[in-house]
Order: C-alpha cells, then structure tokens, then sequence
C-alpha cells in the first residue's frame, strides 16, 4: 500500500519526502527510505549505495580502501603512488586521515612493494568533493548523508527542522495518536490473552493437584489394606506359634504318664 500511494506522489525534494514519510510510515527500514530517495533524485547503481551505506557505518575508522579514490573518480590511475598524490594535495595527514600499509606479494610498476591507503569516511568525503570526474558520485554521497540526516530525525522522533510547519506537525501527530491507539488495542489484545492462558494455567495446575490428592489417597487405602493383611498374617502365625507350643507340652505329659506307669 505504501509504495502505490508513493508511486502516485510526487516529491521535489529530500526534505518533501521526508515530511511525507514521517506522516505515513515513520517505522520505514533505512535501506527502503535510501533506495527510495535514490531512484527518485539520482538514480545510481544500487551496488553503489550498499557499499556508501557500508561506510557510514564505519565513521571513525580507516574503512575505505584507497582504490576506492580510482572507482570513484577522484584518482585516474589505481596505483599507490598517484593515490598518495591525491592524498597530499587534498592536505590530508597520515595516521589522522588516513594510514599506509605494504601489502606482502603485490610489488608496483616500478618493481617496490605495493603500499596499501585506508581512509576514513571524512577523508574519503574531501577527496570525492574536490573531485572534478563522475560528479554523480558526488551527487549522490551529498544526498545521502541528508538521507541520513532526516532518517535520524524520524527515527527519533524529532522536527525535521526549524522550518517545519504546523500543518506538518499535526500530521505527524495524527500518526502518532493512530500509532498510540493501535499500541493501547494491542496491548489490551496481549493482556487479555495472557489472563485466558493464565486462567487455563490456573484451570490444569488445579486438575493436576487433584490428581495428586486422588493418587495420594488411593496410596494411603492401599497402605492401609496392605496393614490389616499383614496384621491378619500376624495374628495367625502368633495362633499357629500357640497350637504347636501346646502340642509339644501335651506330648511332653504323655511321655511323663508312659513313664510313671
């Protein structure tokens, strides 16, 4: 639904499509709100804009290889001793800017170990600026880092800029009332959902704990039965043990009475 009623719209500038987004679908993926504004305003290679996104990510680090410099237009050759050049007339500093490294098995044309640059993002931004070839790719990194800049306001939750209009706060205010109203339904949704699961809990721990009183008193009949049996064994062997104590005195006196006669 969103991309239809974005095809059918029409936006003269990051900033409109800002506006635009922060009233329909603020939630948007970073990567749908940059190809977006890229397919609008540019239109480079989506290769391209992963591989800026990429860098982004990498703010203060030395993340972008020097070879980047010749892809990009800014250096002519892709050789090491052309990028320093770039390097030093843009009066970029190494171990701030940018570091050096040789790189083990790549020898230049001039048979010495090949030196690889790397280059911070704002490094890499001077060096594109100042460039006078591909400017598409110039173009396009200005768009992004304001890409960049909206998202964030969006993502936050925050004016886009001192120049935001009324009418477009209270856009973004209806959305966020809709958002809160649809938040509020769902979590009564959830909390009504987890009282019947809790309910049903409640319902099986209580049949459950039956089950266990009815095991326990059948046990306990069982014991009771398994007593009065052997109670019933007990009294018959103590009359057995008394029967026989009884014969063997009467044969006792038999045996005295034979004698005596």
């Amino acid at each position: 639904m969103f991309l239809y009623i974005l095809a059918m719209a029409q936006f003269d500038s990051i900033r409109s499509y800002a506006v635009f987004v922060r009233a329909e679908c603020p939630d948007i993926p970073p990567v749908d709100f940059f190809r977006q504004c890229n397919e609008m305003f540019v239109g480079i290679d989506t290769s391209k804009m992963n591989e800026m996104l990429e860098m982004f990510d990498h703010q203060d680090e030395f993340f972008v290889n020097g070879n980047k410099l010749e892809e990009y237009g800014v250096a002519t050759i892709r050789d090491s001793s052309h990028i320093s050049q770039v390097l030093r007339s843009r009066k970029l500093e190494n171990g701030k800017d940018y570091i050096c490294r040789s790189v083990a098995g790549n020898l230049s044309q001039s048979g010495r170990p090949n030196v690889e640059y790397l280059l911070t993002l704002k490094a890499f931004e001077l060096c594109l600026m100042g460039s006078k070839n591909k400017p598409v790719y110039r173009k396009y990194y200005v768009m992004l880092k304001e890409c960049a800049y909206y998202y964030d306001r969006i993502a936050r939750r925050l004016p886009l800029d001192e120049n935001e209009t009324p009418i477009e706060i209270a856009a973004f205010s209806e959305y966020e009332m809709h958002q809160s109203a649809q938040l509020r339904r769902e979590s009564e949704s959830l909390h009504a959902h987890q009282k019947c699961e809790a309910e049903g809990t409640k319902t099986e721990w209580d049949r459950l704990e039956q089950q266990v009183r009815e095991i326990r008193r059948e046990s306990a009949t069982a014991r009771d039965e398994n007593r009065k049996q052997l109670d019933a064994i007990k009294a018959s062997i103590e009359k057995i043990a008394v029967g026989i104590d009884r014969l063997d005195i009467d044969r006792v006196s038999d045996k005295k009475g034979k004698r005596i006669a």
